[in-house]
């Protein structure tokens, strides 16, 4: 049949490629032993220099820093850039295992399978990266620069503080990036118990030097039919290296106090395994009021704890929360005790 024709060519092909290479090493043998005639035992007019046969996996190798290089060509691509490469290595791996791993193989490519997978990792990671970050989104719309997201979580957590009493939330946002500008724009909303919070933002994302970005906007919080008091606030932040975040938050009055408020938080994301998507986020704030009697608290250290596992276009993410706030009632002052942890699921579009 068809099949057996092609099994065929395929051993009539390997059959003379393999006759070639053994004709090469022939005529190799025999140089080397005509000029092992000419050398004399009483006089040698020059030494025989046999140069060396160089594997071609050998001149195919990189320099050392070829990792480095690539990782930084890397860092240069749009989300749907890493997204075909990281399609055409998986690819060729498998083509390449496949070739291998055949019974009519004639060499093996262990070499350039290990060096496509240490560039599919890098690749990996980077996508993980700017998933996380939202820096490009994977989208289902087909407005460029339009994204959206929806998630189900056991609490609405707060810097630190439960917005929700420690019960569950659907929440939800649309997002517009003009990739070329840096300007942003968007808005968010989650359930509450006494109604809902509704959250518009605007800001601008700038890259400063080669590992440095900044994002600088304002939030708009407005509670229809919950008795809370809408605010603004403003914030600029820093990015360091992808992995580094430094965040600095302004509030003239902080939810109707009358009271301005700082909010100060940094921030460092771990790459557990960039191939799998797991990531670990350990972060620490500070929140300081100029009148913390108006507020009710005292100012505050919070710190936060998230294992977060990419799948797809699926985030889950599980995080530990607590504090070291006081509530104020009157002369009375009592822990806040904000310990709490949060489960929860997201779906990118």
């Amino acid at each position: 049949g068809q099949g057996s024709a092609e099994l065929e060519k395929i051993l009539t092909n390997l059959e003379a490629e393999e006759k070639q290479i053994l004709k090469k090493i022939e005529a190799v043998k025999a140089s080397k032993l005509r000029k092992s005639k000419k050398v004399t035992k009483k006089k040698v007019k020059k030494p025989v220099v046999v140069k060396k046969i160089i594997p071609k996996s050998s001149l195919q190798k990189k320099p050392k820093n070829t990792y480095e290089e690539y990782s930084k060509m890397v860092e240069k691509l749009s989300f749907d850039e890493v997204i075909k490469k990281i399609v055409i290595a998986t690819d060729y791996i498998e083509k390449l295992n496949s070739m291998t791993n055949s019974d009519f193989a004639s060499k093996s490519y262990d070499e350039e399978i290990k060096v496509l997978k240490k560039k599919l990792e890098i690749l990996l990671d980077r996508r993980n990266k700017m998933i996380s970050q939202k820096m490009y989104k994977e989208s289902d719309f087909d407005i460029p620069g339009i994204s959206a997201n929806i998630s189900l979580v056991s609490d609405y957590i707060w810097r630190g503080q439960s917005q929700n009493n420690n019960s569950m939330a659907v929440q939800g946002g649309i997002d517009y990036a003009h990739e070329n500008s840096g300007i942003n724009l968007g808005t968010w909303v989650s359930s509450l118990n006494s109604g809902s919070e509704v959250d518009f933002y605007g800001g601008y994302n700038l890259n400063l030097f080669a590992n440095i970005s900044s994002s600088l906007g304002a939030v708009f919080y407005h509670y229809p039919k919950s008795g809370l008091s809408d605010t603004i606030e403003y914030f600029i932040g820093f990015n360091f290296m992808e992995d580094f975040d430094l965040k600095i938050n302004y509030i003239d009055d902080y939810f109707g106090s009358t009271s301005s408020s700082w909010f100060f938080e940094f921030s460092k994301t771990i790459s557990l395994n960039p191939t799998e998507g797991l990531f670990l986020k350990i972060s620490a704030g500070f929140t300081t009021f100029e009148k913390q009697v108006l507020v009710g608290s005292n100012d505050y250290m919070a710190y936060g704890v998230e294992l977060k596992k990419i799948y797809n276009s699926f985030e889950i993410f599980v995080k530990w929360s607590d504090t070291d706030r006081d509530l104020f009632d009157g002369t009375i002052r009592t822990n806040a005790h904000d310990n709490s942890y949060l489960m929860g699921v997201m779906r990118s579009f």
